[in-house]
């Protein structure tokens, strides 16, 4: 074990690679180390992410909570040398998180969470909130399924949480009204508003890193408030996906300016996304997005104007569709 002294050594260092404030505290919550020289001597933040070290009587604390603090102070725990031992919950998704991510070995398999097995095939259903409350969504899930055999839930950031339900006879139009109940109760319960995707089925445990990521494709395409989208319907998506990159950029360059801006705004771009969605219909567009018939009118007006493509005919509809599509796509390689 090292001595407090060393242990401030290298925090020090940790600092100039880690934002967070990061403690090491006694049983008191008294501040021993720090990455924040000053704050030694006094208290740790109320709120911090607590894990103890194990064969130690210290605790390492860390600023902020859910996933991202939970592995900030399991890494900042390995740079002292020191083993952070997490309570069997946050074992539990620390573990999901990397087998959703694709980051499993396929070795280690997290007791809390059993075998995996009696769950497959499963699809994963990833619902993304407009704000960060991803973790108060979890809670109200596990209020619906009580049962963790009815559904696994792993907080993968703070606006997006996945779920792995087992098929168990459903087919792809249940877990669409599944999503679409837990949407609506999170609007009526949480005053949260959401979208969801939806993967294909995923035949083994090790599938299921893959399901996340159709159902990751499946948000990013139906972006628009209150949407769900399968990402069995995603032909065209697919197809975007498959262009070659300079093809993809060529196309996404239609949508932007010489700078790189979109041409459209936030207004402009979740009309069209909600009109897309409501099947072209103006009176089903304009309920959704509660405006008058005409507003709905001057705002494709105006999209036309800027992009030239008029969104009620149908092919100007589509060409939109592929743009929009290719500067995700687009957008997703460069974040990459």
């Amino acid at each position: 074990m090292k001595t407090i002294e060393q242990m401030q050594k290298t925090l020090k260092r940790v600092h100039k690679e880690m934002s967070l404030r990061v403690d090491v505290i006694d049983k008191n919550g008294t501040v021993l180390a720090s990455t924040h020289a000053g704050c030694v001597g006094g208290q740790a933040p109320g709120d911090a992410c607590r894990l103890p070290l194990q064969d130690t009587p210290y605790v390492i604390a860390v600023e902020g909570d859910g996933p991202a603090a939970e592995h900030a102070a399991i890494l900042a725990a390995m740079l002292l040398g020191e083993t952070a031992v997490a309570s069997p919950k946050q074992k539990r998704e620390i573990w999901l998180r990397s087998l959703l991510n694709g980051e499993w070995d396929g070795t280690g398999e997290n007791p809390e969470t059993g075998d995996l097995t009696g769950y497959v095939p499963c699809r994963v259903i990833a619902l993304r909130t407009d704000t960060p409350r991803a973790e108060g969504v979890q809670k109200m899930v596990k209020k619906v399924f009580p049962d963790p055999g009815q559904c696994l839930t792993c907080v993968m950031d703070p606006k997006t949480l996945a779920l792995i339900v087992p098929e168990a006879e459903q087919d792809r139009e249940d877990y669409a009204q599944l999503a679409q109940a837990l949407l609506d109760t999170m609007e009526n319960e949480l005053n949260v508003d959401g979208t969801a995707g939806i993967s294909s089925p995923a035949g083994t445990v090790t599938d299921i890193s893959g399901a996340y990521r159709q159902a990751q494709s499946a948000l990013a395409a139906g972006a628009a408030k209150g949407s769900i989208r399968l990402y069995d319907d995603m032909v065209l998506e697919r197809m975007v996906y498959a262009l070659p990159g300079e093809v993809r950029r060529s196309l996404a360059g239609r949508m932007h300016d010489s700078e790189g801006n979109c041409l459209l705004d936030g207004e402009m771009m979740h009309t069209a996304q909600v009109f897309l969605e409501s099947g072209l219909n103006l009176s089903e567009t304009a309920r959704r997005l509660y405006v008058h018939r005409n507003t709905l009118i001057y705002r494709l007006d105006k999209i036309q104007k800027t992009i030239g493509l008029d969104l009620r005919d149908f092919h100007g509809a589509m060409v939109f569709r592929v743009l929009m599509m290719t500067s995700i796509v687009m957008q997703e390689d460069d974040e990459t």
